[in-house]
């Protein structure tokens, strides 16, 4: 029999589970997943969500990696369709200080790319802007080599310098 406190504890141990859940997985359907309380020696309570894979069959959802989930799950997660979940835009209500790239977009041309400004952040409020041809425009590269093993001979020395 268990105690109010007890119960209690372990009600607050199932919504947490079930928040974490439903925040990762907001398309999952609910219906197919089951949770369950652990209480260890100490007496603290956690709680694990699982996808009732069959009858008598429990798979954990946070302790199993993702390259071994089945179909059934995913689809039950609604991460078996379309782009990876990892890579999906997240429905936050808080935007994020550096945007997110949309891959529906097309892609940019390398004159774009090399010729256009380009915002290069160095934290996630502060950034700078320059073309990314500038970046290397005054680089001079300079190789020099030791003297060959076999025949005790300097080996060539090369230097190459980008210019306007």
């Amino acid at each position: 029999m268990q105690t109010p406190e007890a119960k209690k504890k372990s009600s607050a141990a199932k919504d947490e589970a079930w928040t974490n859940f439903i925040q990762q997985f907001p398309n999952a359907d609910v219906s197919k997943f089951v949770s369950q309380v652990y209480v260890d020696e100490k007496n603290n309570f956690s709680a694990e969500v699982f996808f009732k894979e069959g009858s008598g069959s429990l798979q954990s959802v946070f302790g199993s990696e993702r390259k071994y989930w089945s179909e059934r799950m995913k689809n039950a997660l609604g991460v078996a369709i379309g782009f990876p979940f990892q890579l999906s835009p997240r429905q936050s209500k808080t935007p994020m200080s550096i945007p997110a790239v949309d891959f529906r977009d097309k892609a940019p041309s390398l004159g774009d790319i090399f010729n256009d400004e380009i915002k290069i952040y160095i934290t996630p409020d502060s950034f700078f802007e320059t073309r990314f041809r500038d970046i290397f425009q005054g680089t001079r590269l300079r190789r020099t080599t030791a003297l060959n093993r076999k025949s005790g001979c300097p080996v060539q020395t090369c230097n190459i310098g980008l210019s306007n």
